[in-house]
């Protein structure tokens, strides 16, 4: 009799959250044929990514919010599974399912930088949740090295149940589709969340120092209603800088490809990342990056970015102004970082959680992939 697995891709459809499940689920469900799943999600979403009802997958609708008294009662008693593994793809887990739990973290954030994190209640909810996930959880996977030493000191979780499994990069980012449309200067960009730990005034002070000696624009990809009241002095600061600073809203992934082939440089001087994605997705397509000198970051990026210190704007402008003004070094951090980017593949990261779920679900070491 197969082992059952049940899996919450509820955020499939979001950024962060959802490029790792988009990327790591279907291709553990393709390399154990032999299980059978139960997906909690959404119908439509999951066929966006060619995950469809079978004989060996079933579908569980559900729009119950994260964190919220419906989400419980979602992820509680799947039907016909018995006793199942869980895994939760994010740290808001069942509080009362029978079967072993499987959780992905991450990041620690809200207890590492609390005063980034959105305010007391939200830190005290995320708080609860990591506590109930250290009572329950069978084994936790995690994205970076770093990130498992953070849990270890904020959560007390004991190291030999997480284990580190570095994200994927999409071919899609290698293939550039022509050259860039041409814009009127060149430019700067920051792709990601607009949250205060991206530290994006500290961005924009820096390319305030840039402007009377860079003819550049600095364009971020990222919604500007997305600020948060900590945020408040961004959306000041930006006004202030006047047209040379844009934020682009919603883009599809081929506009963000193209974005980033023709910029001078992707910028990510966050106080904060637990992995660091779109780094090394600009390494593929062959943009050179600066990003800062902590957190997940030189773990993840290697020798193949240049680093700034995020608490210094000159620090970050004096980066941005090397890789403007110095063709040679343009060159060589581009050659570097196709390299390095070629390394982070989306298989290798299916196949290493196949081990950890299949040891959890029938205790088999083999038999997978």
């Amino acid at each position: 009799m197969p082992a059952n697995i049940v899996i919450d891709l509820r955020m499939i459809s979001s950024s962060g959250i959802g490029t790792y499940c988009r990327n790591v689920v279907p291709r553990v469900m393709a390399l154990c044929p032999e299980y059978h799943y139960l997906l909690i999600g959404q119908q439509k979403e999951l066929a966006g990514v060619g995950i469809f009802p079978s004989e060996r997958v079933a579908i569980r609708e559900s729009h119950a919010r994260i964190f919220s008294p419906q989400e419980q009662m979602a992820l509680f008693k799947p039907s016909r599974f018995g006793q199942p593994l869980f895994w939760a793809t994010q740290f808001n887990i069942p509080f009362f399912s029978s079967g072993r739990l499987l959780v992905t973290i991450y990041d620690v954030m809200h207890l590492a930088q609390p005063h980034l994190a959105g305010g007391r209640h939200k830190v005290a909810v995320i708080r609860f949740f990591l506590w109930m996930t250290k009572l329950r959880a069978a084994s936790i996977i995690t994205i970076s090295e770093f990130t498992r030493q953070e849990i270890i000191k904020y959560t007390g979780i004991r190291g030999e149940l997480i284990n580190a499994i570095h994200l994927g990069v999409d071919q899609f980012w290698s293939s550039v589709d022509g050259p860039s449309p041409p814009r009127a200067r060149p430019y700067f960009l920051f792709v990601g969340n607009v949250k205060p730990h991206k530290n994006i005034a500290g961005l924009l002070r820096a390319f305030e120092q840039l402007m009377p000696v860079l003819d550049h624009e600095l364009l971020i990809v990222g919604r500007r209603e997305g600020f948060v009241t900590g945020d408040a002095q961004v959306g000041a600061l930006a006004e202030r800088l006047g047209p040379l600073v844009s934020f682009t809203g919603y883009i599809s992934d081929s506009e963000l490809r193209q974005l980033i082939a023709g910029a001078t440089a992707l910028v990510l001087p966050s106080f904060y990342e637990g992995f660091g994605l779109p780094p090394l997705e600009a390494m593929a397509v062959g943009c050179p990056t600066i990003v800062s000198q902590v957190a997940s970051l030189p773990e993840v990026c290697g020798t193949a970015s240049l680093y700034c210190d995020p608490l210094d704007p000159q620090s970050i402008a004096r980066q941005m102004a090397r890789v403007a003004k110095e063709p040679g070094l343009r060159e060589q951090i581009v050659a570097a970082g196709k390299a390095h980017a070629a390394k982070f593949q989306w298989e290798a990261t299916a196949r290493a959680h196949v081990k950890i779920l299949q040891k959890l679900a029938d205790g088999s070491k083999s038999g997978c992939g």
